[in-house]
């Protein structure tokens, strides 16, 4: 990532090894709490997958990267970066809203809904984001938990069907887990797989 942010941005030599011994920094950091979990009594595989999955090795790079650079480069690295995370974050609010139509038929109005719930509860959402549905754009959402706030969204019809096709993955996940030794996590939730 180093070089390739080095070209990209044209940093000088100096930049550049700033920003080496950053990524090193946080890579040494990184395998110190990754240690400390794996060795602590109580981790569970769970506990290892899912931290895996939330491992993020530019976090921190938005903070850092204006101690290297200015002017139009600092410019051209702040536009990407906003660019990248909307992206991520549309890519994951897409999916989970592809996930519950596809359980209990979403209109377009929900849909968009929806998909404002997800977006602005994934870690990659920033205010600087517009949010646009198929109906032009996302108003905010209500605030607090993301799942709550996506269970007013469903009619009664709708909650019943997401209710019952949650706790047949949740009875399926389980019994796939104790195959194996292991318990579900008592805050799994299938919208969420893949992203947590």
């Amino acid at each position: 990532m180093a070089g390739e942010l080095a070209r990209k941005y044209k940093l000088t030599p100096q930049g550049e090894e700033a920003l080496k011994q950053w990524f090193e920094e946080r890579s040494n950091k990184a395998a110190e709490q990754w240690s400390q979990m794996i060795a602590r009594d109580g981790t569970r595989l769970e506990d290892v997958i899912r931290a895996s999955q939330n491992v993020r090795f530019d976090e921190g790079l938005d903070d850092f990267m204006p101690t290297i650079l200015s002017g139009d480069s600092l410019a051209a690295f702040q536009a990407d970066r906003i660019k990248e995370r909307a992206q991520r974050v549309e890519r994951e609010a897409d999916t989970k809203v592809q996930r519950l139509d596809a359980i209990v038929g979403l209109s377009e109005a929900q849909k968009d809904q929806v998909f404002g719930i997800m977006a602005r509860s994934s870690p990659d959402y920033d205010s600087s984001i517009t949010l646009n549905g198929a109906l032009g754009p996302i108003g905010a959402t209500p605030g607090g938990d993301p799942h709550e706030a996506m269970l007013t969204v469903l009619t009664p019809d709708q909650r019943v069907r997401y209710d019952a096709e949650r706790q047949r993955r949740r009875t399926q996940a389980a019994k796939d887990m104790a195959a194996v030794g292991l318990t579900l996590p008592p805050n799994w939730e299938f919208l969420d797989e893949n992203f947590r």
